[in-house]
Order: structure tokens, then C-alpha cells, then sequence
């Protein structure tokens, strides 16, 4: 399916490491300075109007990788080319242009707002500041774009902290698409916010993607979650890609023992399909020296002696299913 699809990102080879600064008796006798290694090596295509879910659990690379393929960090290596163009080796003057078409929602739907300035002014200065439209037609815009994301218009001249989280994650859902982007990075845009509100806002997210023809990179370390919004589903473990497939392929058919393990490990609301969750043994690497081989290895249950001296590529092991793991 996907190979007829246009690929609106080709992700190649990209890298993002984190220098550890070193200690004056480390700079002094001449000790190479460390990095976390949070993106590494990953190679990645996103689809124009699919939503793409990455998986993983905390601080394996997922925001890190999120922020740099939209360059809020500036990648190590690699290429990130999109409508044909590699925008790691663009000036920002030239990468203004292609910002628009890419926008991020964050995790945090208080602190990436300004608390000084009411949503109207947010709103008003994204249209005038991308020249969306003129100062007569700002207010018509924001009205509509307020609308869109069930904001009433008495929310204009008021601040963010008048707002419940659920309101503040519409607020900033609503400044995204100020700009009429083709590319959405959602942060885990529901981890913060109750049940019920988590429910309104992922039918917002499917509406507006239908509505706009986005595409989606969906981060979040909920399952259930993933399941309901996802097309395909990236599994990340320690900086890189351990499976990528279609949603129901990797549901129902985990290749990667990781994979499994986070699938069978997911809450089950039917009592009758509840089985006791399988713990992973042991802690992950440190992202600062990781040992040779699998990075997974350590707790993986059917590891062999392989697997701990190569890296296993990510290769396809099924039409449009990809796994890294040396069963395969």
C-alpha cells in the first residue's frame, strides 16, 4: 500500500547526539567528550495523509527525533528531504518558507503558550506574521480556525490560564493550523489530560486530518491510544527503529520481541482477555556508552549469541512490515 503512496518525508541516515560536558580533569587529560546518542541512524519515510504513530517507552529518542526532522534541533548527519528538497543543508532564511508546512503540538498545553498574550493576539500574529491574510481579514481567520477546533469566540481576548488543559491543547491544535501546514507533529498531545478529554481530542485530531489532508507523526507510549489513531505504527528502542508496519499488522502480528512485549504489557479493558503483563527484565543501556550488538539483548527473552555482538538491520519481513531483529 504504501509504495503507491507519495512520500511526503524520506528520513536517511539521520543523527542527533547530545554532548555530555566533560569535567575539568577530563578536559585537562584529553578524554574524548561522550554524547547521548538519542537519534541514531535512523532511516524513515512519512506518507502524504497518513498518521504514523512512534512508539517507545520514555527517553528512547522519540521527541528528540520529532523536534530534529522539523529542525527545532539541528540534526548531526543525515538527510531530511521533503518536497525535494534536503533541509538540513538550507540557510533558515530558505527553511522559513517550508516551516509553515510543518507544526508542532506539544505535550504540554500550558507551558507552549504564552501566558502573557491572549489567544486572539497568538492566532493574529501566525496569520499576519506568514502573511495568511491581511490585518482586515485576521479577525474572519481566527474566528474560523477557532471554530474548527470547538472554541468559542468569547475565548478570543482571553489568556491561557483561564483555560482547562483539554481547552489549552484545542488553543494549541488551533495555532498549528494557522498556517495551513501539510506536516503535524503531535507530542504526546493526550498524556496530560484525563480520560474523557484524551477521547474529544483524538476525534478532533482524525477530523481535522480528514478535513486537511494532513499527515501526522503521532508520538505517544500509549497503545490503546495508537491503536485508535494510527495507519502505521514506528516502534523505537534506544535511538533507533526496531519494527515499522501497518497499525494492524503490528497488533496483531508483532515481530520484534520488544514489540510484543509493549503490546501484551497495554491495559485490556475486557476482563475476559486479560492475561498478567509480562515484565521486561533488567534496564535498557545507557544511551551514552551502548554495548556492540542488539540494544535490545539485555532483556530480550529468546536472545542468542549473535545478538550480542551485530546490530541487526531493519529489513522487510512482509509486504510493508519491517522488523530489526536477527530471527528474521
Amino acid at each position: 500500500m504504501c509504495e503507491e503512496r507519495t512520500k511526503l518525508l524520506e528520513i536517511k541516515h539521520l543523527k542527533k547526539y547530545f554532548p555530555i560536558p566533560r569535567k575539568i580533569t577530563e578536559a585537562i587529560a584529553r578524554k574524548p567528550q561522550k554524547s547521548v546518542k538519542a537519534v541514531d541512524d535512523i532511516d524513515l519515510d512519512i506518507y502524504e495523509n497518513e498518521v504514523l504513530a512512534l512508539v517507545g517507552e520514555s527517553g528512547c529518542g522519540k521527541s528528540s527525533f520529532a523536534r530534529t526532522i522539523i529542525r527545532l534541533y539541528e540534526p548531526d548527519s543525515g538527510q531530511i528531504i521533503m518536497e525535494g528538497k534536503d533541509i538540513t543543508k538550507i540557510s533558515q532564511k530558505e527553511l522559513r518558507p517550508l516551516k509553515r508546512n510543518s507544526q508542532m503540538v506539544f505535550q504540554d498545553p500550558y507551558s507552549s503558550l504564552n501566558p502573557r498574550m491572549t489567544v486572539g493576539d497568538m492566532l493574529k500574529e501566525e496569520f499576519l506574521y506568514h502573511k495568511i491574510c491581511t490585518e482586515n481579514e485576521v479577525d474572519e481567520k481566527i474566528n474560523d480556525i477557532l471554530e474548527k477546533v470547538g472554541m468559542s469566540q468569547d475565548s478570543i481576548d482571553r489568556f491561557p490560564s483561564e483555560f482547562s488543559g483539554g481547552q489549552r491543547q484545542r488553543i494549541g491544535i488551533a495555532r498549528a493550523l494557522a498556517v495551513n501546514p501539510k506536516f503535524l507533529v503531535t507530542d504526546e498531545p493526550v498524556s496530560a489530560l484525563d480520560i474523557s478529554i484524551q477521547a474529544q481530542i483524538l476525534n478532533l485530531l482524525k477530523e481535522l486530518q480528514k478535513e486537511y489532508s494532513l499527515t501526522i507523526l503521532f508520538i505517544s507510549h500509549n497503545l490503546n491510544v495508537v491503536y485508535y489513531i494510527a495507519d502505521r505504527v514506528a516502534v523505537m528502542y534506544l535511538g533507533k527503529i526496531v519494527e515499522l508496519g501497518d497499525t494492524k499488522d503490528i497488533y496483531s502480528k508483532p515481530l520484534h520481541p520488544y514489540t510484543d512485549i509493549l503490546i501484551r504489557s497495554s491495559p485490556n479493558l475486557d476482563p475476559r482477555k486479560r492475561e498478567e503483563a509480562p515484565a521486561i527484565n533488567g534496564n535498557p543501556p545507557s544511551p551514552i556508552d551502548i554495548p556492540p550488538g542488539c540494544r535490545f539483548c539485555q532483556r530480550c527473552p529468546v536472545a542468542e549469541d549473535i545478538c550480542f555482538k551485530e546490530l541487526p538491520e531493519l529489513k522487510e519481513i512482509s509486504p510493508g512490515h519491517m522488523c530489526a531483529c536477527h530471527k528474521y
